[in-house]
Parts: structure tokens; C-alpha cells; sequence
């Protein structure tokens, strides 16, 4: 049995680290299709809702893609 076929998930969450290794930071997210989706919601201390960027063709694609994720979110450490 392949460590794929013991680990699903495992898997899922590597096909996604791979495929969203270009945006690790909210200024590469553009360039990889995404726009801010919500504006910043972040607070001083734990932050709130973070940045969340979105891909308009992979919203209405009517499915989801593993390597083209919907949204990509942000959770800025220095303050919003």
C-alpha cells in the first residue's frame, strides 16, 4: 500500500502546500490571479479574520481543484 493509499488526506493537504507554494505572501497573490476578496479584517493582539484573496475563474468553475484553490487566506504578523 503506497503512503498515498494510507494517507488521503495527507496527500491533499501536500497536492495543496505544492500548488499554493507561489503565494506563500499576500504580494505574490496577484500575479498568481488572486484579488483581495474581502479587504483585511485583523486585530492587534490575535488577529481576526486575516486577508482573504480570491480567484474569480476558480470560484465559477462549478468545481472544486485541488491545485487551484478558491481562496487563499493571510494572517498578517505585524499588525493589519
Amino acid at each position: 500500500m503506497t503512503s498515498v493509499a494510507r494517507d488521503p488526506a495527507g496527500a491533499l493537504v501536500e497536492t495543496v502546500r505544492q500548488a499554493t507554494e507561489q503565494c506563500q505572501h499576500v504580494e505574490a497573490a496577484p500575479q498568481a490571479g488572486y484579488a483581495d476578496a474581502l479587504g483585511g479584517v485583523s486585530g492587534p493582539e490575535e488577529g481576526a479574520m486575516g486577508v482573504h484573496c480570491g480567484n474569480a475563474a476558480s470560484i465559477n468553475a462549478g468545481a472544486l481543484d485541488q491545485e487551484r484553490p478558491e481562496l487563499l487566506v493571510y494572517e498578517p504578523k505585524d499588525g493589519p
